[in-house]
This record gives C-alpha cells, structure tokens and sequence, in this order.
C-alpha cells in the first residue's frame, strides 16, 4: 500500500503539474475575489480528479494488469486510490481552511469560515466518490460519461456560487452543526462509493 502511495505521488509530480499550478492560480487568486465561493471550492475540485487521473494513467500503462501479478489484492489497489483522495482533498482543506479560513475569522465573518468548510468537505468526499465507481467497473475510456455527468454538475454548481455571496447567512453550511452534517453525508458517501469500487473491481475481467 506505501509503495503504491508513492507511485501515485511520483506520477502526480510527472504528470500533473499543470494541476498543481492551477491549483497555486485559484488559492492565490481567492485572497483578491472576496465574494464567491467558486475560487476557493475549485483547488478542491482539482485535486479531487488527481486520483482518478492517476487511474487513467495505471490502465494506459497496463499498470493493473501488472498488479494482478503481484501480491496485491484488487481491494488494496482500489483502496489506495481513495486514500489518495482523502490525501489530497486533506491537504487543501488544511491548507484553505487555516490559511482562508483565519482572514475570515480576523474579518469576523464566522458564518462565512462555516461555509467554506462545507462546502470544501462535500467536493473534496463526493467529487471522488461519484467518479471512482464508474471508472473501476468500465475503464477510464468507458467511464468516461462520469466525467462528463460530474462536470456537469460542477459547470451547475458553479452558476449557483459565482452568484452567492460569501458572506451570506441565514443558509446551509453557515453554521457549525452544517459542517459537521457536511462531514458527515460526506463521509457517508464516501465509505458507500469505497466498497462498491472494490466489489466492482474485482468483478471485472482485465
């Protein structure tokens, strides 16, 4: 499992720094547009696609044909992509929840530091955990409908922050009960989209 973390940190640097770039543009660029939320929930949303990036990767190379060579279990190979996930999405809450999160809360805005938090948590656990399934049950190439439905429904969602001020009340996510409900579902989804990866994954003939 550690070397298959690796892996994936070393392919990520290889391969992705062009995310990691856009990520840096949206986190710096979020300290200049104060009233929307879409500048700071898209870093989140960035790295919530790596792990599936990283799997399109594995199954181009024939990496998972290679690793059913190997003493490694299907569940372990699908495992470590989600704790991919919740490493990476960790990271940046950390990351814009301490550093965005304490300029809130010196401004005084502590309804808005709740909002930032959940909706970081709901992108960061249900991002992966829409995508994740379809990809190991069909292939990057015929799971590639998820990508189109989840961006979809980022292009959606998007709309709907640009036009919601950041300081809003009065709304869900203001609260901190609304992050720990955000934490929760999110979890819940997550751990739900976990199992059924495995149980496709295994199921499938490479």
């Amino acid at each position: 499992m550690k070397g298959l973390l690796k892996k994936d940190l070393y392919m990520t640097w290889a391969y992705s720094k062009m995310f990691i770039v856009l990520l840096l543009f949206f986190f710096v660029l979020s300290f200049f547009v104060k009233d929307s939320l879409f500048f700071l929930a898209y870093p989140m949303i960035i790295v919530s696609m790596l792990p599936v990036t990283m799997q399109s990767y594995d199954e181009r190379f024939k990496w998972n044909v290679y690793c059913d060579a190997l003493p490694l279990t299907r569940a372990q190979v699908v495992s470590e992509k989600y704790l991919l996930s919740l490493l990476y999405c960790g990271a940046v809450l950390l990351l814009l929840g301490v550093v965005r999160g304490a300029v809130l809360l010196i401004q005084g805005q502590s309804a808005a530091f709740f909002d930032l938090l959940s909706v970081l948590i709901l992108f960061g656990f249900v991002g992966p955990a829409l995508i994740l399934p379809f990809i190991f049950a069909w292939g990057p190439e015929k799971g590639r409908l998820a990508y189109l439905i989840f961006i979809g429904a980022v292009c959606a969602a998007t709309v709907l922050l640009m036009n919601r001020p950041l300081a809003q009340t009065e709304r869900f996510g203001s609260r901190p009960i609304d992050v720990l409900l955000a934490l929760i579902l999110g979890a819940l989804v997550f751990a739900a989209s976990w199992i059924l990866s495995i149980r496709l994954y295994q199921k499938r003939a490479l």
